[in-house]
């Protein structure tokens, strides 16, 4: 099995990566493509609620806790350090077609810039390293740049520029 496509979206806080994630996704979805997405957190988070059974298993010391039902499966594993998005995506890698990331600044995979014209300029939009840049203003990079609505063509874009064939769409 080959490797998934990785494409990292970046940006300031409030730029619009999620709601822009959200609508690649189902982009993709709709073109037939299987898609994880992987989000980077500056912060610790919690994925159960206080009192549940695996709440209380991980207050108890358990260094792994799954839970499944017939509809999902989630594992929530203590770890000493963060792991790499390369080892994140060892998870996923043989289910999906694609990954995208929300997050994960030099992590040397391809990335998407998301850029608002409020929250001043970002200091990676001067490196020009990026596939393409999404913001509420024209940028005159060197980059492809699109707009926040043209989410069908960032998709567009990033099929040909990864070479990846079209698939039957999914209902």
């Amino acid at each position: 099995m080959s490797q998934p496509t990785i494409v990292s979206f970046v940006g300031n806080s409030g730029a619009g990566k999620t709601t822009l994630l959200e609508k690649v996704v189902r982009e993709l979805k709709a073109r037939g493509y299987r898609v994880a997405v992987i989000k980077h957190s500056h912060h610790d988070f919690q994925i159960d609620h206080e009192g549940k059974d695996s709440w209380r298993f991980a207050q108890a010391g358990s260094d792994c806790v799954v839970i499944s039902s017939p509809a999902r499966v989630a594992m929530v594993e203590r770890r000493p350090a963060e792991p790499s998005l390369d080892e994140l995506v060892k998870l996923v890698a043989n289910r999906v077609d694609i990954v995208l990331t929300e997050g994960f600044r030099g992590s040397g995979k391809p990335q998407v810039l998301v850029a608002r014209a409020a929250l001043g300029p970002d200091p990676d939009l001067e490196r020009g390293e990026h596939l393409a840049i999404v913001s509420d203003q024209p940028l005159d990079a060197g980059t492809p740049c699109f707009d926040f609505a043209a989410a069908s063509q960032l998709t567009d874009f990033l099929l040909a520029h990864f070479h990846l064939a079209p698939r039957a769409a999914q209902r």
